[in-house]
């Protein structure tokens, strides 16, 4: 199976619309579980390589197979900055029913920030409302990563 990664851009009248950016095979697309994202994020866009943070989305359908996969943002060494419209506009306009955030920390240090567990807290509660579920927001480090929905 393939990995798509996508991005968003303004089509006709200024619509957005899904571009495909990148595609990869990879053995894996159904990602029920932390460690399966955790290992696609490090093999396949070596986020535990990048020197500043990075905030990825990946959209899965009901059966937690994987329809795409966004960056959403490129920060600096300690942040990234997100807005709930780019999340969710990604997820809709893929189908998807269900979302994993994923970001890392260049310092190694996976202990999540308070801004990392208010936006969790913020980007559950709005999928709720939305009917896209954000299982769990993942923060990957150099050799650690953390769940905070495991931890929740």
């Amino acid at each position: 199976m393939k990995i798509k990664q996508y991005k968003t851009v303004l089509g006709e009248e200024n619509i957005p619309m899904l571009v495909k950016e990148k595609e990869v095979q990879y053995q894996e697309v159904k990602m029920d579980s932390f460690n399966k994202v955790v290992k696609m994020m490090r093999e396949v866009f070596s986020i535990h390589k990048q020197t500043e943070e990075y905030l990825y989305e990946i959209c899965l359908d009901t059966r937690n197979h994987l329809l795409g996969v966004f960056e959403i943002s490129h920060g600096c060494i300690s942040c990234t900055v997100s807005s709930p419209r780019e999340i969710f506009q990604k997820a809709l306009l893929c189908g998807a029913s269900a979302a994993i955030l994923i970001h890392n920390h260049p310092s190694g240090d996976v202990c999540p920030s308070r801004d990392d567990m208010k936006t969790y807290e913020t980007m559950k509660r709005l999928g709720e409302m939305m009917n896209v579920s954000i299982l769990d927001s993942i923060i990957i480090g150099t050799q650690d990563c953390y769940s905070i929905a495991s931890n929740d």
